[in-house]
Order: structure tokens, then C-alpha cells, then sequence
């Protein structure tokens, strides 16, 4: 049989039951009234129109449905049960899906409810009912319990309820809701409840055990003001099966016996705790497998136990409501709704709560909860994200939507907490194995040291003295795609030793004694014997030479390469007398020779065809006796294009390889691979490893320089080179055809020469240092944003260096990739500084990946060498610079987190209002400018500097002290970046791990001298936002830990409390440039200073003033409201607060405001306005003060941030910066450098506010 069934009612509770409704097959058409734009979408659904049949005349509803021969009725809304829908419908005989008027009540009058729970023993918070304010008031100060729960008694569109903080917040809202009848008649009796602490579970009396829980509170982490819901999820880990037995037996069946006691009939869905909830059926019903018609009729006929309730078994919902602007308090209808799906689908459903369409059929927002988004996953977790996700792809214009991204978190959490937390080791990245390998080659490194060398392998840097030369020439080459061939023949030592080789011999091309090297190795598994069998083969090479190898980098990336995949670039340095350095073009005759030195094979450049080895460097002596060597050229590009190097404009040559053999190794490969001649000569050596331009001589050429006679083609012509080719490949199958593609491309000059720098120098030091991005390229790959990761790459090296006292000289990058794209190489070394090298190994990576490593050179005067390990001594003062965030280390683990969580780069950040892409890959900050002014002072009291990169705080500042000294850092006097806060929470990281794995907000720490602190802070605690962050201390055991973190456990809980809390909406109210305005946005959009607040509103009372152009540049809305449109300060006052209102601002901020604030603006903004003013309060208050200062013959000036309240700069004080008064200072010098003190203060202040750290009391203080 067809049945016909009528739904009662528009909200997203009815279009899921209409949804759920339509897969009956018993059921042939559902009519809505009214019904919504959604169920109209829904198959067999039809809307009735007012027209049709009015919604309030229950008696219209019960005769329309006899005659339409309706089956069921499902009524959805509270207000139409309340007033006796219900009871209409069955004095017709028509079955009614929910309660008569009597057992309505229960969810209608909440003091009814209370009583009928006490009458039938039913478990429940303690209460009080009331009708007049202060009784109530006199109850909530006086009560034995914590009275913080206010509730109108009647229907409030689920607004009607104040989870209080404290009594005045529940005397304000017994003020509100009885006193001022906020909800209407609905408040005119009034419930006061104990404050329970606990979970708020949700449980259907039908239920064999399923769970909904109701999010209710506005804000993440059940914060904000109560609503009619936020959101659900289920089923529910929250509740036990015992527990649920017991709200079987003491709620539910007690429920029911007292109904039936009362004689109160009841057919529907009962909730423990007897309320109805209102996203619970919406969420749950995707997971109900029975019919529900049947369902719904069973409870209408008494035979329920009938229906078998059949759930999906192993699947999870997630519902996330979307709220427009300035819900619960009011609701923003008019708001265009973009990014809707076309359609519903198994896994992915939204239901309309409060929308409406227009004309044009566009979906519009209509009320206050407007949409609810649900996924459908096997994980919680997943769903979760999922519906995270589609709630973020839905916006409305105007004000934006509201929602949380936290529906299901502490579900997840329990459901997780018996798991261990994710480590970086997890993540495939092993610390320790790290530090063995640097324990396994300090010796190796030792047995290459020569006069020169200072230190060892373990610090920031390689240190190389230099005293009375002048010049030094870097060189980097990357050992291409052969150590892939290496590995897999095992030929570890080689492949190392051509890595020094390459490098070495490009410097000989300068004419340069090699005297430092470093090396990078990258790996997806860090194999301690396998890395240390490469390191031998550059020891070996750096013996051979008389080469110091002096550090390196190993960077771990399980992301980028695969277990047993490695690549490697090296650097080396290399010191020449200026008068020798080649090549000497000006030397250069017509009849000059071109000399061939033999290859020993294919040396590295083509590897990706074959491998051999190469032979160890001779030429040096011959270099060091002055002209006899006018120019070198290392042929490895190929032996055409390097030999193009040595040709000056004007110059040619033909190289005949009449007399000079061709290795049958080049035959072979020919013949094997079907290569043309030219391709050979273009890619590879031919059997010439180095070319030398030599005076006339009886050696045997390999070409004669001459004048080049004509303008086009190449200089380069060869000759005989194909008929000796032809012999050696005859064996093999003779010459090819093929060519080959371009493998290496060169954005810039091979190698530079340093700038002299003897000038100011008189023992000049040498300071390498190498790094990479490690697996962040990941995060730029993915997002297809490479520009800043070269900012990183300089970054990491330059900050490394930075801490032996390095002055950066010169900058040199490694770039490798799969696929040659100009734009993205490009792009990825913007932000390097130096010439860099681009090797396309095919290999090793796919197209769009790529590797960078990074090296750099400095220069620091032997006597201003960090760190002075002698003396450094405990008591000894730690300030720390911030970090922009994560910077360039632990990335592994970050994704090991995304993954987890289920998160993707593109989505909303749960800490900021970026992407997590945009966050993660904010620049690593670079400290070279904050510090070199200082460092190139004597006596700047800095001991020490520790740059805060790979091993985080534990394993990096360990590195400038001695074993008997330790440090005591205190978490609560440095900014623990948000981002760190949640990836503590979502990976379920430890304390422990997180310092051993990251910065956690401190990017350089230095160690200084007491005496010097206060100097030190004056040049950088503005400018860098640097404070001290604790102590050098003695170590009395040597088996504890370096580093100890006080607080830290405080500060972690305290910054996740505050990602939870919603961000406080800011208006900035100006009358001039506006600088402290920007100050404000650069700060609360930058996640790493946790100013957890946003500026949604300029106000300006001028017009065109420079302000209002910072606010349009930064996407700020704007206004000017002039006060010389309106009478008096009252209604101009007033006129601000309507608008900061409509803007459902939260707190105000003063920067530059030259208006006097009227007492009630004052009163009404009271605790949440702040002004900024130029001078230490309470000295100086009002107009003019750095010339009071000046001519009171002040020592120190400074700024004040403080509450606003009715007196004259009399307000509580927040935060003061100090500035002191130099002896040529006029008002325009000390007011500049006040400013630089307020764009530290103003967003310091506004941070503390914003977290709720600090609040103003009753008594007006702080």
C-alpha cells in the first residue's frame, strides 16, 4: 500500500525526515508545511503553501489530512506540540508522530519538566524556579551549590539557556532574560540550575545503545554563548554501555512509568534528559537502516517492539551547523550562500535549517542556524574532518558564516588517548641514528684536518682561518643521478669521494688550492654504516687533496625519498692569490694550446646512462708556479660546452682528436644506447676530463687557440672525433642517431669570486655552514607555492653560521629535479642570493619535485668567534628572538599529524585563518640583520648563539655549552606559537617530543652577560619582539638534561584553551595615519604571535587620511563617520556603537582616535576598550607630553596601553614600553623612536586582552 505523509514544519530537522522519509517504499508522497527550498528537493516531497493550508489552524491541518487521506502526520517544531497539534490530530483519529500538548511540556516548560523529574525520582541537577529578579539574584549569591545554569522556563528557539562563567554573569543574565523579558513570555518564569561539569550525551529512548551528543555552545571547545546547536556527531564513545543501561533504567523507563502515572500520552522520540534535541535526529538518521515509516507508525499504533531498529554497523556521522552572523543574540538573513553541493550523496548530505532563495533562485541565509553539513566515514575521525571541510566550502557574503571545527574532538581524543603520541621517529626521522653517525665520522674528520682548521664536526659551522690571504672562491656541484647507480653496486666509498672531487675540481678552474669542504646528504632512511661509508669517500678524497672536510648536513626526509633512496651535494672553498686567478683571458695569444687531460671514464656528469669513478686531483702544483696555466676547465656538462667556457669573444678553435684516442667505453655506450657523436660530445667528456690553455709547447693538443674568423656558428668545431667513435662502437653495434635531452641547466655563473674583505679584517675567519628545507618542499610541491622556500634554504644556513659571530659572505644552492621547468626553478630560487646549479636527475624524482640544499660562506674576525664556551658561566642571561613559527624542522612529523587528523594543505588551519598550507609555509625567519649591528660591536656581551633548527630546544642550545653548565628556560615569559599548540593536541605529542622536535616560538636563543642585558634588549626587544626567557644554571648531574623548560606544560594548555575559545573581533578607531593600525593587523594575522583576535572594523572620523588606505590595502572594511555630522558627543558616540554593534565587534582599540569618548560609550564599552598614549602613565596624561618629558628634563619616555574609562588617560594599565630620552633628542627624534615602542606594545596588549589573560575588574584594575 501508498501512504501519503504530511511533515510538519521547514527546518533542517524536517528536511532530514522528509529525506529519510522518501527512501521508504511504503510511502508514495511526503507533503511539507510549509516545507523549505531543500525538502522541495527532495524526491517525492511537495511544499504547501500558506495558501493551501495556514500552519496555525490545527483544525484546517486535521480536516486537510482526512481528506487527503493522510497516513501520518510528523510534526517537527516544539511550538505546534506545546500549543496541542498533537491532540488535535488524534481527536480526528489521524496518527500524529509526537506528543500531545500535556507531554509536551516536557521540553515547553522547562520548570515543569524539573518538577515532573522530581516527582518520579528521575536524576537531576538541583534547581530553583522563579518569577521575580531578585529572588533569583539573592538565590544564585546565596545558593549551596554553583547556581550558574539561568534558563527561561518556555520555548526559546534553543537560546534560552546562559551557561554562566561566575554569579554576575548569571545575575546579568537573570536581568536579561526575566527582567527584560529577552525571549519574551518564554522568560517570564525562570529556572535557576546547579552547574554541572561533565559531557552532554544525547540518548534515544528507541535506541539498542546509539549515542548523539549535542555540540550547543557557539565556539570551539563548548565556549561562547548557548545555542540551539552547533553541531553532532555519533555514534558517541563518550557514554559506556553500563551508563547507558543506567539512563535506560533511571531515566527512560522512569520517564515513561511517570508519563503513564500522570496518564500523558506519548508517542515519539524521547531523549534522556528529557529534551529534545535538535540535531541529533538530523545526524543520526543517515545511520538508520529500518524503515522509518515503520518506525513512526509503530510508535503511533503502541507496537514498537514489533520494528527491529537495524543501524549502519561500522560507519560514523559528523554534523556541523552553519550559523550566519550574530547568531544567537540575532540572526543576518539577505546573505548570499555560495559553494552549496548540486546534490546530496551517501556520504556527504546538507540539510537546510534557515535558508531561503530569491528570485534568481539563489540560496540566501533566513535565519540563525541556517545549514547543517554531515559526512559519513568508517572513522570518526574522518567524518569529522570531513564535515569540517564541507562546512568551509560554504560561505556567505556579507559577515561570513559561523561554525565549529572542533564537532567530535573530545570523542576522538578518548577514542585515541589509549594510543601512544605520534614522535618524530614515527614519522621516520631518528635523532638518534643522527647523532650516531656524527659520533661514527668525527674521527674521519679529524684524520683530514690541515693548518687552518678550528674546531670540529657537532657545531654551527666550519671554521677555517685565513690569515694573510685574500681572496676564497666557493664551489658547489651536485653529484647528479650516479649515486643511485652507487647504491645499488654498493659502491658507497667512490660515490663519496667523486662528490669532494667535482667540487675540487671546479676550484682549480679558479686556479684555487681546495681547503674546506662540506657535504649534504639526503635519504628517506638514515642508514648510520651506509652514511658513514659515503663520509669515508669524502675523507678520502679531502686526505688526497690536502682538503679539510669540516661539517656537514644529513637530512632524513621519509616523504621525499623512498628506504635506500640518498642524493648528496658538496661544498667546497678554496684560496687563491689575486694575481692568480684564471682564467687569464688577458694572456691569452692566438696559438695557444688546448691540453687534454685524461678522464678515467665517464666521471658524473650523464650518469644517468652508466657509472664509473674518477681520479684523484694532480694538476694543483702546476697551478700554484704562476703563468705557466692560462685557463682550466673541468669537463662535466660536456665536453663542447665546457670547452666554450675558456673561448673569450673572439677566440675559436677546432679540436681534433686525430692523436688523441677515444675510450672504448664511450663506444660502448654509443653502440648500447644508439647515442649520435654529437650527443656525446654535447653531455659527456669523451675521454677528457680537464682542458688546460697552455702556452706554445711540444705537448700533445688537443686544439690551437686561433682569432675567430667569422661571426656565426659554433667556435667550437670538432674534427676526426666521429671516425675514432666509429672504431671503438663497431663492437657494440656501431654509432647511433639518438640525442639526448637537456639534463643540466645553469640560471646564473658557474663559480664567483669572492669581494675582497681585508680591509677591516685582521685575522679574518672562515665560516661554512650547509643545511636543507627537509620535507616542507612537500608542503610547496602540494600547494604549487615554491616562492619562499628559498628564503628557508638561506635561512637555515645563514642563521647557522650567524651563530660563530659569521658576517654572511656569499650564498650557494643545490638545486635537483626530475623534470627541468624554468618557471618553478625560478620561482623555488627567488629567494637565493647566489649562483646556483640545477641538476635534473630522473632517477631520483618525479615531475614537480625537487630538492634544495643550501650552502653559505662567511667571515667573522678570529676574535669575535662564537661561541667563548670559557666563558660562559651560570647566572648568565638566556634572551630568546621569536620564531615566524615552525621554520624549516620537523616536517616530517607535521605530516605525519595532516594524516592523522585527516586534514589536508588547503584546508582551514585550526589555529589561524589561513590554510594550513599558507601557515606551514610561512618563511623561516632569518636573524642576520637583528644581529650583525650588535655582533659588530666590541664588548656586546653576547657569549653565545644558538640557532633553535632540527633536535628543537633540547638538542640545539646543549651545543654552546660546556657539559657542567645546563639552562632554565620559563615557557611563560616567551610566546608559544598556536600551531605548536595544536600539533601537540592532534598528534597527541608530548612535551618532551615537541622541545626535542621544534622551536616551540623561540628561533635564536643568545646567551649574555647580566651586565649587558639591558643594552642587548635595547636594540632588539622592539624591533625582534625579544625578552628574556631565563638562565644559565650549573649542572650537578651529568646524566640529566641540558635544556630544562619550566611552565611549559602551563603554556601548552593555556594556548590550546585559547584555539578553542572563538576569535575576538576587534574595530580600530583612528583620525590619522594609522600606523599603529598596521601594526595591529600585521600582528593578528601573524599565528606565531597568538594574538588570537581579528580587525574586522576601521572607523575613521576624517576622511582621506592614510589610515583608511592601510585598512583597504589590508582588506579591512572601512568608515567614516565625521562628528561633524551630528550634534553632540552623545549621538556621535552612539551612532559608533550602533555601527560596532552591527559588526558584532568585541572590543575596540584606540590607535590615534583624537576624540573625546562621551560616559556612555565609555560605560558601554567598559573592559573591552583600550588606547594606546605616548607616555608612561600616569606620568604626563593628555596633550603634548614628549615635550613636557623634554622640558621636565625626563631620563625616559616611553607608551602606555590602558582600559579606557571616564577620566583622562586614568584607565588600568595593560603594558608600558620604555624609551629612553638620548641627550639630542627634540620631540620629532623621541616621538619616532616611541612609535617603534608602541608597535611592540599596542599588539602585545591587545594579544593579552584578546586570550583573556588579563580582563578589568569590578574595581576598575587590571
Amino acid at each position: 500500500m501508498s501512504h501519503l505523509v504530511l511533515v510538519i514544519g521547514s527546518g533542517g530537522r524536517e528536511h532530514a525526515i522528509c529525506w529519510k522519509l522518501s527512501q521508504s517504499p511504503k510511502i508514495a508522497k511526503i507533503y511539507a508545511l510549509p516545507g523549505s527550498h531543500g525538502i522541495q528537493q527532495v524526491d517525492k516531497c511537495l511544499n504547501l503553501d500558506a495558501q493551501t493550508l495556514d500552519p496555525k489552524d490545527f483544525e484546517a491541518i486535521a480536516k486537510w489530512s482526512k481528506e487527503n487521506q493522510i497516513s501520518l502526520v510528523v510534526v517537527g517544531p516544539e511550538d505546534p506540540l506545546a500549543l496541542g497539534l498533537g491532540d488535535v490530530l488524534q481527536n480526528h483519529g489521524i496518527a500524529c508522530f509526537g506528543p500531545g500538548k500535556q507531554g509536551a511540556q516536557i521540553e515547553a516548560d522547562k520548570k515543569w519538566a524539573k518538577d515532573f523529574m522530581l516527582r518520579h525520582g528521575i536524576p537531576t541537577a538541583r534547581y530553583e524556579s522563579f518569577t521575580d529578579t531578585e529572588k533569583a539574584k539573592a538565590f544564585i549569591k546565596s545558593a549551596p551549590y554553583p547556581a550558574l545554569v539561568v534558563k527561561a522556563a518556555g520555548l526559546a528557539a534553543g537560546k534560552g539557556v546562559v551557561v554562566a562563567a561566575n554569579v554576575d554573569e548569571a545575575c546579568q543574565a537573570v536581568d536579561e532574560i526575566l527582567g527584560q523579558l529577552k525571549y519574551g513570555q518564554a522568560g517570564s518564569t525562570l529556572v535557576v540550575e546547579e552547574l554541572i561539569e561533565g559531557e552532554e550525551v544525547s540518548v534515544l529512548a528507541f535506541t539498542d545503545g546509539k549515542g548523539v551528543r549535542d555540540h550547543k555552545r557557539l565556539g570551539n571547545g563548548d565556549t561562547g554563548p548557548n545555542t540551539g546547536g552547533m553541531g553532532a556527531y555519533c555514534p558517541c564513545p563518550l557514554i559506556s554501555q553500563p551508563a547507558l543501561e543506567l539512563v535506560q533504567n533511571a531515566v527512560l523507563e522512569r520517564a515513561v512509568q511517570g508519563l503513564v502515572k500522570e496518564r500523558i500520552t506519548y508517542q515519539g522520540v524521547l531523549y534522556a534528559g528529557l529534551m529534545l534535541t535538535r540535531d541529533g535526529p538530523r545526524v543520526i538518521l543517515p545511520l538508520l537502516e529500518t524503515d522509518l515509516f515503520e518506525v513512526m507508525q509503530a510508535c503511533c499504533t503502541g507496537q514498537l517492539d514489533k520494528v527491529p531498529l537495524q543501524w549502519r554497523n561500522g560507519v560514523s556521522a559528523v554534523g556541523v551547523i552553519l550559523a550566519s552572523a550574530g547568531y544567537p543574540e540575532t540572526s543576518t538573513k539577505g546573505c548570499l550562500i555560495a559553494g552549496l553541493p548540486a546534490a546530496n550523496s551517501p556520504t556527504q548530505l546538507v540539510f537546510h535549517s534557515g535558508l531561503a532563495v530569491n528570485a534568481k533562485k539563489e540560496a540566501l541565509t533566513n535565519g540563525g542556524r541556517v545549514l547543517i553539513a554531515i559526512a559519513l566515514d568508517g572513522s570518526l575521525k574522518e567524518a569529522a574532518a570531513k564535515a569540517t571541510k564541507l562546512a568551509g566550502s560554504i560561505t556567505f557574503s556579507g559577515s561570513g558564516a559561523q561554525y565549529r571545527t572542533d564537532i567530535a574532538q573530545k570523542a576522538i581524543k578518548i577514542a585515541t588517548a589509549g594510543s601512544p603520541g605520534l614522535s618524530y621517529k614515527d614519522s621516520g626521522v631518528d635523532i638518534d641514528a643522527g647523532d650516531a653517525l656524527v659520533q661514527r665520522i668525527k674521527p674521519l674528520s679529524r684524520g683530514t684536518q690541515r693548518p687552518g682548521v678550528l674546531g670540529g664536526l657537532g657545531g654551527f659551522g666550519g671554521l677555517f682561518r685565513i690569515k694573510e690571504l685574500n681572496y676564497q672562491e666557493p664551489a658547489t656541484q651536485g653529484v647528479g643521478a650516479k649515486i643511485h647507480l652507487a647504491l645499488e653496486h654498493e659502491l658507497y666509498e667512490n660515490v663519496g669521494y667523486d662528490l669532494f672531487a667535482l667540487a675540487a675540481n671546479d676550484l682549480l678552474e679558479l686556479g684555487a688550492e681546495p681547503v674546506a669542504f662540506l657535504d649534504y646528504i639526503a635519504c628517506g632512511k638514515l642508514h648510520v654504516p651506509l652514511a658513514a661509508q659515503l663520509v669515508k669517500g669524502m675523507a678520502d678524497g679531502c686526505r688526497d687533496a690536502r682538503c679539510a672536510l669540516v661539517g656537514g648536513e644529513t637530512a632524513e626526509m621519509p616523504s621525499l625519498y623512498a628506504p635506500g633512496q640518498h642524493d648528496m651535494a658538496g661544498y667546497c672553498v678554496g684560496i687563491v692569490e689575486q694575481s692568480r686567478i684564471l682564467p687569464r683571458f688577458d694572456l691569452y695569444q692566438p696559438g695557444d694550446l688546448l691540453v687534454g687531460l685524461p678522464s678515467s671514464g665517464l666521471h658524473c656528469a650523464g650518469f644517468n646512462e652508466i657509472l664509473t669513478q674518477l681520479a684523484a686531483l694532480k694538476l694543483l702544483p702546476h697551478l700554484q708556479k704562476g703563468d705557466e696555466i692560462k685557463a682550466v676547465s673541468h669537463v662535466t656538462h660536456g665536453l663542447l660546452n665546457d670547452v666554450l667556457r675558456l673561448l673569450p669573444e673572439g677566440y675559436e678553435t677546432t679540436l681534433d682528436f686525430g692523436a688523441v684516442p677515444v675510450p672504448k667505453i664511450f663506444g660502448w655506450l654509443s653502440g648500447k644506447l644508439k647515442l649520435s657523436a654529437q650527443a656525446l660530445l654535447e653531455r659527456h667528456n669523451c675521454g677528457i676530463g680537464m682542458v688546460l690553455i697552455l702556452p706554445q709547447s711540444r705537448a700533445k693538443v688537443l686544439g690551437v687557440l686561433q682569432r675567430r674568423s667569422k661571426t656565426s656558428g659554433s667556435p667550437v668545431q670538432v674534427r676526426n672525433f666521429v671516425e675514432q667513435l666509429q672504431k671503438v662502437a663497431s663492437p657494440f653495434g656501431g654509432l647511433g642517431e639518438r640525442e639526448l635531452p637537456e639534463e643540466l641547466k645553469e640560471l646564473s655563473s658557474k663559480l664567483s669570486v669572492a669581494p675582497p674583505r681585508e680591509d677591516h679584517y685582521e685575522d679574518p675567519i672562515l665560516i661554512l655552514g650547509t643545511d636543507g628545507v627537509g620535507t616542507k618542499l612537500k608542503i610547496a610541491q602540494q600547494t604549487n607555492r615554491n616562492a619562499s622556500v628559498g628564503i628557508d634554504l638561506v635561512a637555515m644556513c645563514v642563521n647557522d653560521i650567524l651563530c660563530n659571530g659569521a658576517e654572511p659572505l656569499s650564498f650557494s644552492s643545490y638545486y635537483a629535479c626530475g623534470h627541468w621547468q624554468e618557471e618553478l626553478a625560478k620561482e623555488v630560487l627567488s629567494g637565493v642570493q647566489e649562483a646556483s646549479h640545477s641538476a635534473a636527475l630522473p632517477l631520483l624524482y618525479g615531475p614537480q619535485v625537487y630538492d634544495l640544499a643550501g650552502f653559505a660562506l662567511g667571515i667573522a674576525e678570529r676574535s669575535g668567534i662564537l661561541p667563548l664556551l670559557d666563558e660562559i658561566q651560570p647566572g648568565d642571561v638566556l634572551i630568546g628572538l621569536p620564531s615566524s613559527g615552525v621554520h624549516s624542522n620537523g616536517f616530517s612529523l607535521v605530516h605525519a599529524v595532516l594524516k592523522r587528523v585527516g586534514l589536508g594543505l588547503d584546508d582551514k588551519a585550526p589555529f589561524s585563518e589561513k590554510t594550513l598550507g599558507e601557515e606551514l609555509l610561512v618563511p623561516t625567519k632569518i636573524y642576520v640583520q637583528a644581529l650583525s649591528s650588535l655582533l659588530s660591536r666590541g664588548n656586546h656581551g653576547i657569549k653565545a648563539l644558538a640557532h633553535i633548527t632540527g633536535g628543537g630546544l633540547s638538542e640545539n642550545i646543549p651545543r654552546v655549552l660546556r657539559k657542567d653548565l645546563a639552562v632554565r628556560l620559563d615557557a611563560n615569559k616567551y610566546q608559544l606559537p598556536p600551531v605548536f599548540a595544536w600539533l601537540a593536541s592532534a598528534g597527541n605529542i608530548s612535551s618532551t617530543e615537541l622541545q626535542r622536535t621544534y622551536n616551540c616560538g623561540l628561533g635564536m636563543i643568545l646567551v649574555v652577560a647580566p651586565t649587558e642585558v639591558e643594552a642587548v634588549l635595547k636594540e632588539l626587544r622592539y624591533a625582534q619582539r625579544a625578552a628574556v626567557v631565563g638562565e644559565v644554571i650549573a649542572r650537578k648531574d651529568t646524566k640529566k638534561p641540558q635544556v630544562l623548560v619550566q611552565n611549559f606544560e602551563a603554556s601548552l594548555a593555556r594556548t590550546q584553551k585559547m584555539l578553542s575559545l572563538p576569535r575576538k573581533r576587534v574595530a580600530v578607531l583612528i583620525s590619522g595615519t594609522g600606523s599603529n593600525l598596521q601594526a595591529l593587523i600585521e600582528a593578528s594575522r601573524d599565528s606565531a604571535q597568538g594574538v588570537h583576535a581579528e580587525i574586522v572594523l576601521v572607523i575613521s572620523n576624517k576622511p582621506a587620511v592614510l589610515g583608511l588606505e592601510r585598512a583597504t590595502r589590508a582588506g579591512v572594511p572601512s568608515l567614516v563617520i565625521s562628528h561633524k555630522d551630528f550634534a553632540s558627543r552623545e549621538v556621535y558616540d552612539a551612532e559608533l556603537t550602533r555601527n560596532l554593534k552591527a559588526a558584532r565587534v568585541d572590543l575596540v582599540c584606540l590607535a590615534g582616535f583624537m576624540r573625546v569618548l562621551s560616559a556612555p560609550f565609555v560605560r558601554e564599552w567598559r573592559g573591552r576598550l583600550i588606547n594606546i598614549h605616548p607616555s608612561l602613565l600616569p606620568k604626563y596624561p593628555g596633550l603634548h607630553v614628549q615635550r613636557q618629558a623634554l622640558e621636565a628634563g625626563e631620563k625616559e619616555s616611553g607608551c602606555t596601553v590602558h582600559f579606557v574609562d571616564e577620566g583622562v588617560d586614568t584607565g588600568a594599565i595593560l603594558v608600558q614600553a620604555a624609551v629612553p630620552i638620548l641627550p639630542d633628542d627634540d620631540e620629532d627624534s623621541l616621538t619616532q623612536r616611541i612609535h617603534k615602542a608602541e608597535h611592540w606594545a599596542f599588539p602585545r596588549a591587545l594579544a593579552l586582552l584578546a586570550s583573556g589573560a588579563v580582563r578589568l575588574g569590578p574595581d576598575g584594575s587590571q
